[in-house]
């Protein structure tokens, strides 16, 4: 399975529906979830993305993951490479 969950605002639309089922399986979103996706505060956001890599990680056992966390990526631009 190739999965993507993309970081962009209508994440869920431009996800692989396969993925999708399997992320509702697992519990990790619900529909929901998956409606109010784009009102999550980034935190929030994070968390689910980073479940859904868990998952995706424990499933599927790919060679090759990317996660954009937002939160870090706020601090880096806020304070700079290298900050806490």
């Amino acid at each position: 399975l190739v999965a993507s969950f993309p970081d962009v605002p209508e994440t869920f639309e431009h996800s692989t529906p396969a993925f999708i089922e399997s992320l509702k399986q697992a519990g990790i979103v619900s529909d929901a979830s998956i409606r109010e996706f784009g009102k999550l505060a980034p935190a929030a956001r994070d968390l689910l993305w980073t479940r859904a890599a868990c998952h995706l990680i424990r499933e599927q056992q790919p060679n090759f993951v990317l996660v954009h966390l937002l939160n870090v990526d706020a601090i880096h631009h806020k304070h700079g490479p290298q900050t806490w």
